[in-house]
């Protein structure tokens, strides 16, 4: 299923008029570098992280990667690593005119926030947050930063069913930047909602047969997260029970 979607992203981009696809690997979710693999393919990529004080981190650092979709070895090794990623990390896709240099700085511009002021990283390649920023964390202002380089992003939901959201992708303007990314508290608790739930998932499941996928059991345990936390309902036991409640219902 994972080789079949990548090739009909493939497909999708030289439609798009592109001879290549850009990827996002969260390195942090894997136990290997694919750096070293990345060399020897003579694949383009950079660090997220590069001019960040996280720039040291090299090893476990998200790194974008423009892989040539008529470079067999280029897209052998994608739909490999795309197959051992999916459960922990699933990789995720996009299409862009930009070129590589500027898509890379845009990218670790975008993952450079605050937080109410503070510095922070905004993990916006982990596809398991990515579809969340879109209906419950950024404003529509914000999520132009994520739409404006790119002609679609692509991803594989939890049951390794194929999504996509429609960028922006109109051409660079000379010396633009994305404007900072400021997340208020409320925004940050819809985000920490993610791992909550993952966490609940964790150590308990739901009566047999009551969700028909994994993703509809994730999407119905996070909106109970979110509505929690709209209650007040602080404390971890509490969220969880008020979420577990929804497993019951009719």
């Amino acid at each position: 299923m994972t080789a079949q979607w990548i090739e009909d992203v493939a497909i999708t981009c030289r439609t798009s008029g592109t001879d290549y696809l850009d990827i996002i690997v969260d390195q942090a979710g894997l136990d290997f570098s694919v750096i070293s693999a990345l060399n020897a393919l003579s694949v383009e990529w950079q660090s997220l992280y590069h001019g960040l004080p996280e720039a040291f981190i090299l090893d476990d650092a998200p790194l974008v990667a423009r892989i040539r979709v008529d470079d067999v070895q280029q897209m052998q090794w994608l739909k490999d690593i795309s197959q051992q990623m999916v459960v922990k990390a699933p990789i995720l896709l996009l299409c862009s005119h930009w070129s590589f240099s500027a898509l890379a700085a845009w990218f670790t511009q975008c993952i450079d926030i605050f937080q109410e002021g503070r510095s922070g990283i905004l993990r916006f390649y982990d596809t398991r947050i990515f579809p969340v920023l879109f209906t419950h964390v950024l404003s529509e202002e914000q999520k132009k930063a994520l739409l404006r380089p790119v002609l679609f992003w692509a991803w594989q939901d939890r049951d390794g069913h194929a999504k996509g959201i429609k960028g922006s992708g109109l051409p660079q303007n000379r010396d633009e930047k994305p404007p900072k990314i400021d997340l208020n508290d409320r925004q940050l608790e819809h985000l920490m909602c993610v791992c909550d739930v993952m966490t609940l998932l964790s150590h308990s499941a739901p009566p047999a047969g009551r969700y028909a996928s994994t993703q509809a059991l994730f999407t119905d345990c996070y909106k109970g997260m979110v509505e929690a936390t709209d209650q007040g309902i602080i404390l971890d036991e509490a969220r969880e029970a008020w979420v577990m409640k929804k497993w019951l219902a009719e």
